[in-house]
């Protein structure tokens, strides 16, 4: 039998309000006796109403939080901070008891967004860690350390190629590089081809990863790499999901019978990850003993447990001509960008929407917006959706009864509910 955990354990978490964050904040609640956590502190930026009113607003509203215990929001903290503040905005007051009392720091909050410029990109995603990590240093209690990145830090390597959970090159050194960034010196394009990173994000992820290692050798730090984290599988039910990104954003635009025209590789393989698994993966990191080696952890499914394009394409037509909404979907292409890509984004995309402009100004703002998104979707994404990754992993998916292409079906099954609102 294993040793039971030390009791009076408290936990420090930043993006709590976000999808993977809301799921890891209930499974902490939930396993908090069986972890030993005394009180979870969770990290919110002020706003008007106060942070902790509109974090509790978010609680109630969340489906993810329906039938949760309410004595069990009694070990739940607001700590009103912003992580882009020296101390993460923390009182002095707060911070002083968080140095004295905390044992665990999970770092969940990042900007997502593909398309931000690099200086914006390395301020959410690269200060803000170094803030945590600073933080996390004067914590007298510290057990663990624990950063959510993404699995992509690492650029493909070539078809059929591993890739190891190893610290992703960069073209110079990180130290160099960040002070490049912040004096404004770095050329974006560049840097992006340099590092043969297809965005800010994938890029700003990496560079963080590496100044992480390098600043914080002697603290208990692990770096988690989960891969497209969707639906739920199980909990805290099947398919929920708050958050239209990645994958979801597709799956609604061809639910609703928008997105007619993909660049993407039929056999190319998604590396889908329920949010559940990847938040319970995280739970387990936490607890694992200091000397436990692999401070870069993927949380991925393999190309065995992934679905291929075409698979994800037919599930979620299958889901959504049985449960329609809109207009019929239908994917029209299918395959590498190009002149045929090009003609049918000008047929299906394009002429469809600058018609139903026509209506009114604003049909028209809306056809705009719309086209935007497609424009952008198929701009940000081929690089995922033309290439298989081979990611090896340490924590390799393991859920009973999980089948890669029912998944999707989940998938779909939750963005009608929680996203379309159907």
């Amino acid at each position: 039998m294993s040793a039971a955990p030390p009791r009076g354990r408290e936990v420090l978490l930043t993006g709590a309000t976000g999808f993977l964050g809301k799921v890891l904040l209930r499974q902490l609640l939930e396993q908090a006796d069986a972890l030993g956590i005394a009180r979870i502190h969770a990290l919110v930026r002020p706003a008007s109403p106060a942070a902790e009113a509109r974090f509790a607003r978010s609680l109630r509203r969340a489906a993810c939080f329906h039938g949760l215990r309410p004595e069990l929001l009694q070990r739940l903290q607001v700590l009103p901070g912003d992580l882009s503040l020296p101390h993460c905005g923390i009182a002095p007051a707060q911070r002083e008891e968080l140095r004295a009392r905390a044992t665990h720091v999970i770092h969940a909050a990042a900007a997502v967004d593909f398309d931000l410029p690099l200086g914006e990109a390395a301020q959410a995603n690269v200060a803000t860690a170094l803030e945590v990590l600073e933080l996390a240093r004067s914590m007298r209690r510290l057990e663990s350390l624990l950063h959510i990145s993404t699995a992509y830090v690492t650029p493909h390597p070539g078809a059929g190629v591993a890739i190891k959970e190893a610290p992703a090159p960069l073209p110079e050194s990180a130290e160099l590089l960040w002070q490049r960034i912040r004096s404004g010196r770095a050329a974006e394009r560049a840097l992006l081809a340099a590092s043969k990173h297809p965005n800010t994000y994938t890029f700003s992820k990496c560079l963080a990863e590496q100044l992480l290692l390098a600043r914080g050798r002697e603290l208990p730090l692990r770096i988690l790499r989960p891969s497209i984290i969707s639906a739920s599988f199980r909990h805290p039910a099947p398919g929920w999901i708050d958050s239209a990104a990645a994958f979801a954003a597709f799956v609604a635009l061809i639910g609703l019978g928008r997105l007619r025209a993909v660049v993407a590789h039929p056999k190319a393989r998604l590396d889908l990850i329920p949010v559940d698994w990847v938040a319970g993966r995280i739970l387990h990191a936490m607890s694992l003993p200091a000397e436990a080696p692999a401070p870069l952890l993927h949380i991925t499914a393999g190309p065995r447990n992934s679905p291929s394009i075409e698979e994800c394409r037919d599930r979620i037509l299958a889901f959504f001509r049985a449960h329609p909404t809109e207009r019929r979907p239908a994917i029209r292409y299918l395959g590498p960008p190009g002149l045929r890509f090009a003609a049918a984004h000008r047929l299906h995309h394009e002429l469809p929407l600058r018609l139903r402009g026509l209506r009114s100004p604003p049909a028209r703002r809306r056809a705009r917006l719309l086209l935007g998104q497609l424009e952008q979707l198929n701009r940000a994404f081929p690089y995922f959706t033309q290439r298989t990754f081979h990611f090896e992993s340490s924590m390799p998916l393991d859920l009973p009864g999980f089948d890669p292409r029912e998944y999707v079906s989940t998938v779909s099954r939750g963005v009608s509910r929680h996203i379309l609102r159907r």
